[in-house]
C-alpha cells in the first residue's frame, strides 16, 4: 500500500511540474512563443552533445563487454581486469561465461577474473591434466566453466588444490583448436585457493 502512495505522489508532483514548464512554453494563444523554442532547441542541443561526450568517455574508459548498467550494481572491475565476476551475483556469473562459451570472439585478448570451484579432468586423447574454474548459476543446478593454464611451471597434484575447493583465477581470455573442436581457456592464469 505504501508503494502505491509513493508512485501516486510521485507522479502527482511529476504532473505538477511538466504543468507548471508546460504553461510557460505557450503565450496567451496557444502558440509556442520564440525564446521557449530557443531554449528547448539549446537544452536538446547541450544534452546530446553531453551525452555523446559522456558516451565517447566511457567507451574509452571501459574495454570489457558489460553493459554500463553492470557497473552502477556491481562497481568498477579490479585494476587491470576487464572483467571481473566475482563481483557479480551468480546469474550475472553464470550468463557472462556462457556468453563467454557461446561468443568467444568477442571476449578474447580481454583480461578476466573469476571465482569458483577447481576441477581437474584428464584429456581422454593425450592424457594430460586439464584445469577449470567451474561457476554455477543462482540456483546451483547448471554448473559450466573455463579452463585455465597457469603461468610457470606447476605439478599436479603439489601445486593444485583438492577438486570441488574454491577458487579465484585470473587470466587472458583465449580460444584453441584441438582436432573439430575449439575450446575456451584463460591463458598465463594466476590461480588463488580462496
Amino acid at each position: 500500500m505504501r508503494k502505491i502512495q509513493i508512485i501516486i505522489t510521485t507522479g502527482a508532483l511529476l504532473l505538477g511540474a511538466v504543468t507548471a514548464a508546460g504553461c510557460s512554453m505557450f503565450n496567451s494563444s496557444g502558440a509556442r512563443t520564440e525564446e521557449t523554442k530557443s531554449s528547448v532547441e539549446q537544452a536538446l542541443a547541450q544534452g546530446a552533445s553531453e551525452s555523446a561526450t559522456e558516451s565517447a568517455t566511457e567507451s574509452t574508459k571501459r574495454t570489457d563487454l558489460l553493459p554500463p548498467q553492470a557497473y552502477e550494481i556491481y562497481g568498477e572491475p579490479e585494476e587491470g581486469i576487464d572483467i571481473d565476476l566475482t563481483v557479480m551475483s551468480g546469474t550475472m556469473v553464470y550468463s557472462e561465461v556462457y556468453n563467454m562459451m557461446n561468443e568467444p570472439e568477442k571476449y578474447i585478448g580481454k583480461s578476466v577474473k573469476m571465482q569458483g570451484a577447481f576441477a581437474v579432468y584428464e584429456d581422454e586423447f593425450n592424457g594430460e591434466n586439464v584445469y577449470a574454474c567451474i561457476v554455477k548459476d543462482a540456483a546451483a543446478c547448471c554448473a559450466t566453466g573455463i579452463e585455465f593454464i597457469r603461468e610457470g611451471e606447476h605439478t599436479y597434484p603439489d601445486d593444485y588444490p583438492k577438486n570441488g575447493n574454491e577458487i579465484v583465477v585470473r587470466g587472458v581470455f583465449d580460444v584453441y583448436e584441438d582436432g573439430d573442436y575449439k575450446y575456451c581457456t584463460l591463458k598465463n592464469a594466476d590461480m588463488q585457493v580462496v
